[in-house]
């Protein structure tokens, strides 16, 4: 605050960071146990709040990093903030990335400066959050910010410990072969038009794989129906086929 004096700033125009919360904990994406969770998510989440001594509750604001739209559900299922989209509050104060130089275009402090914006506009005691993602969805980062005097001193924290230890694990086998169920998958479309699904495949005993099918048939039912549990054939490494 002494800074903000000595610079002038009116005190109307001052917005505190609270706490910042990461997580620098790696694990590749076929070897999470659940591919559809976040647990560093949760544990950033949890820690911030408690960091700050800022309810859920209170935020007015929120911007959470837009990479895609499954990066903003999962983080705001794991961070307790599902509420906002079942009642369609807005989860950006940019727009999202999409007007924000998209990736590797500084997003994140384009949100923060975007969130300061806004909580100037909202007035005293206003609180918002906002987010940063790293890779597919490995290293978040969570900021609370207010434009009240903070209730505690400002704490950045590093909580990759307790984001590994949250984080269940499958083995990866890449020689697998036989029988296996999809645990996720995706489509690409080559430029011929030949759509090649990418599949995260595991067998009955819980290890994993990456494979690959060429079979449209298949790539057809994945892009209409949820693929999740469907059974496959690991026909050789890296490569399976309909069951």
């Amino acid at each position: 605050m002494a800074t903000a004096r000595r610079l002038g700033i009116p005190e109307d125009r001052w917005v505190f960071p609270l706490a910042m919360v990461e997580s620098n904990f790696v694990l590749p994406m076929p070897e999470r146990a659940d591919i559809d969770r976040w647990p560093a998510s949760e544990v950033c989440g949890d820690a911030v709040f408690d960091a700050s001594g800022i309810d859920r509750g209170e935020l007015d604001a929120v911007d959470l990093y837009s990479c895609f739209p499954a990066a903003v559900q999962v983080q705001a299922r794991e961070m307790g903030l599902s509420s906002w989209l079942d009642t369609g509050r807005p989860l950006t104060v940019t727009g999202g990335m999409t007007f924000g130089g998209g990736p590797f275009n500084n997003y994140a402090l384009q949100g923060a400066a975007a969130m300061v914006r806004v909580l100037r506009e909202r007035g005293p005691d206003s609180t918002g959050l906002t987010s940063a993602v790293s890779g597919l969805l490995t290293k978040p980062a969570v900021t609370v910010w207010s434009t009240g005097v903070p209730r505690r001193p400002f704490v950045a924290l590093d909580v990759s410990a307790q984001a590994e230890a949250a984080t269940a694990r499958r083995t990866v086998d890449p020689d697998l072969v036989g029988p296996a169920a999809i645990a996720g998958a995706t489509v690409i479309v080559e430029r011929d038009g030949t759509m090649v699904t990418i599949a995260v495949v595991e067998s009955a005993d819980g290890r994993r794989s990456v494979a690959q099918s060429r079979d449209q048939v298949l790539a057809g039912a994945i892009l209409s129906e949820d693929p999740v549990s469907m059974g496959v054939n690991i026909i050789s490494p890296g490569e399976f086929a309909p069951a």
